[in-house]
């Protein structure tokens, strides 16, 4: 008979392992851009590493080789996300760090929405401050 304290630790080292196997490319995550791929015009020495949720479809993708500084790739696959219908941040809300791009997937009223839900449950701004929502 498993305790839930033993399934917990069971669970959090298949976390672990999942999360070390998105790392290796050709492990269904963090597989390189291919050279053709979208980004690589823009910079040659980047890398793609997709991984997701296999429940929901949601994927991550993370931009390797580039200056911190560099948005031109975020700017890029921000907007073909947004040009496929996709969501610019999902189950993480939206920081700093996206804010600007918002627009590209949520309406201005969206916007305000998630301000005003935010504000309404965090009015002091000492949950995570600096974050949209």
């Amino acid at each position: 008979m498993s305790t839930p304290k033993r399934t917990f630790h069971i669970i959090f080292a298949l976390l672990v392992i999942l999360s070390l196997a998105c790392s290796l490319p050709g492990l269904g995550g963090g597989t390189p851009t291919p050279r053709s791929g979208p980004g690589t015009a823009l910079a040659p020495t980047a890398r793609l590493w997709v991984f997701g949720h296999i429940g929901d479809g949601n994927l991550h993708l993370n931009v390797s080789g580039l200056d911190p500084d560099d948005e031109r790739v975020d700017e890029a696959v921000l907007g073909l996300v947004a040009e496929a219908g996709g969501s610019i941040s999902a189950e993480h809300g939206i920081g700093a760090a996206k804010a600007r791009w918002l627009p590209l997937a949520r309406s201005p009223e969206e916007i305000r929405a998630f301000g005003a839900i935010k504000a309404a449950l965090d009015p002091d701004g000492i949950l995570n401050p600096g974050v949209l929502l």
